[in-house]
């Protein structure tokens, strides 16, 4: 479940999942925030992680941004047929598991503390 707004999630370390709304401006404002926070945990030594998936949009600004990141140790380029998710609404669907809409980019944006430790 969520622990609120992410524009009020300011984490100094630890590993974190994000699978945000398919929307190029909320990525991008994600991406921004992530390196604000990525930034001041490097600085400081601790290590902060991100695993990020979004639709494979190459052409994207957004897209570019994080795969450009200056934190960013690992891209993953998922197969539309090869990924799936679990609905939200599981517990009164017949099929807990669907089929991604799209194929997906999976990015690891770290600070180089992070990148050592995991």
């Amino acid at each position: 479940g969520s622990m609120g707004t992410f524009w009020d999630f300011h984490p100094e370390e630890g590993s974190y999942e994000a699978n945000p709304p398919f929307d190029q401006q909320v990525v991008a404002d994600m991406t921004a925030h992530m390196e604000s926070l990525l930034t001041r945990a490097s600085g400081r030594g601790l290590p902060l992680c991100f695993v990020v998936v979004i639709p494979s949009w190459p052409e994207q600004p957004c897209w570019r941004s994080l795969r450009g990141s200056a934190f960013q140790h690992g891209v993953l380029e998922l197969a539309q047929a090869d990924h799936g998710y679990c609905e939200g609404a599981q517990h009164y669907r017949q099929n807990r598991h669907r089929v991604s809409n799209h194929d997906s980019t999976l990015f690891v944006l770290q600070t180089p503390q992070a990148q050592r430790l995991w």
